[in-house]
């Protein structure tokens, strides 16, 4: 009857959290030490693609007056309404996309989130090293008194710098999928994956690769006047 007590309390309980609290905290420093680090690499490449998207952006820019002002402009009822649009249309965007971009400082949380990730790390080596003290022996109270300055500092990490992303811990276990907690499928990752690319990187895609059709639309169009 208790060992059934037992299983019902425990049901739905992650494995790490059904063991001892150095087990929790060993997990916990793990997990989030691993996690602020993708966090980081993850904001460092979205920035990369928002700069890349403005640049490319200007450059559609210049590229879309040049061709209206150097082949379009001398054609016989040629209506250069069309690439004023566009103009505007890519100022406007870029104005837009600039500002969204600038105000999100991937790159700045970005290297915050990596210095939590070495602060985590940090201390997840001072737990393993006090475990591995402790191996062979009882542990006493001076083993749960470092235990408990451990999680104190822990929490202090944790209050001075900004949460991850719910993405960027799935990410995370997408990494480890056949550890005992995480149990992923290959479905799992890829819908995973498939979440981060949308999140992530299809905006900048289309804002990169769109502009970049419509002016082949343009050339092609009007490529016989070239």
């Amino acid at each position: 009857m208790e060992s059934m007590k037992n299983e019902k309390f425990t049901e739905g309980v992650p494995k790490y959290a059904q063991g001892t609290f150095d087990k929790q905290l060993n997990y916990n420093l793990w997990s989030t030490s691993r996690t602020r680090y993708i966090a980081a690499r993850r904001l460092r490449s979205k920035d990369r693609r928002s700069s890349k998207a403005i640049a490319f952006l200007s450059a559609y820019l210049i590229i879309f007056t040049l061709f209206d002002f150097l082949f379009l402009s001398n054609t016989d009822g040629y209506n250069s309404g069309y690439i004023l649009l566009l103009n505007v249309t890519f100022s406007l965007l870029i104005l837009i996309f600039s500002q969204l971009e600038s105000s999100a400082s991937y790159g700045v949380r970005a290297v915050k989130f990596h210095s939590c990730g070495l602060e985590v790390a940090h201390l997840y080596k001072q737990l393993r090293r006090l475990k591995s003290r402790y191996e062979n022996l009882d542990k006493d109270d001076a083993f749960y008194k470092e235990l408990q300055e451990i999680d104190d500092k822990y929490d202090q990490v944790l209050k001075n710098h900004e949460n991850h992303e719910l993405l960027d811990f799935k990410l995370f276990k997408s990494n480890y999928p056949d550890y005992e907690d995480h149990s992923l499928s290959s479905s799992d990752i890829f819908w995973i994956r498939f979440h981060h690319y949308v999140k992530d990187v299809l905006v900048y895609h289309i804002v990169t690769y769109i502009p970049l059709f419509i002016l082949a639309v343009v050339v092609f169009k009007f490529g016989g006047l070239v």
